[in-house]
């Protein structure tokens, strides 16, 4: 019983930090067009 209860516990962990790693893949791909949409604006800006 213990160890189902540990086993649930780390695969919870497990699923946990996947759940990070996707939301920080996807936070840097969000900040990468953040970053690629400002320098268009501040292109934009300057030959404007």
């Amino acid at each position: 019983m213990k160890d189902l209860c540990r086993y649930r516990q780390s695969h919870r962990l497990s699923g946990f930090l996947a759940n990070v790693k996707r939301l920080k893949k996807q936070f840097r791909i969000n900040s990468v067009t953040l970053n690629q949409t400002c320098y268009a604006n501040i292109r934009a800006n300057i030959y404007r």
